[in-house]
């Protein structure tokens, strides 16, 4: 959890543009910015049919069509609900990467409920990995 000083991750930037997006993409997208909280992740996945694979490609298309800030927008609010599921969530490791790739793009900084605790988690496996990664991209600091 971020600290009572953290501000929570933010892209540096506006929105970018959605034109290039199909409708479904677009409706993704639009779901989860009027759901930016902790059920963002329920809404994009009733959005995309309860298909994690549908839900990731659409949030890459969106990333290719030059929305990296809403997209990383969308699964910042997301990632604290999914990190803290009681089951792994299929395609976590995924999700992290591509929250990774979009900070690194808009210039995110800050913490994002649960990354810190999920990159401090012992092993080597991948979603670990990718925490960290992410962790480092957004310049939040490591759990205690």
């Amino acid at each position: 959890m971020s600290g009572a000083g953290d501000a929570p991750a933010r892209p540096a930037r506006g929105r970018a543009r959605t034109d290039h997006l199909t409708d479904g993409e677009r409706e993704v997208l639009a779901a989860a910015e009027r759901e930016l909280d902790g059920d963002a992740y329920a809404v994009l996945l009733a959005v995309a049919g309860g298909e994690s694979n549908r839900l990731l490609e659409s949030l890459r298309e969106a990333v290719r069509a030059g929305a990296p800030a809403t997209v990383f927008a969308v699964l910042a609010a997301a990632l604290p609900e999914v990190l803290a599921a009681p089951e792994p969530v299929r395609g976590l490791p995924d999700l992290l990467a591509l929250a990774t790739e979009c900070a690194g793009a808009c210039g995110a900084r800050g913490p994002v409920d649960g990354v810190a605790e999920a990159a401090a988690r012992g092993g080597s496996g991948r979603l670990v990995k990718e925490a960290r990664r992410l962790r480092d991209v957004l310049g939040a600091p490591a759990a205690a």
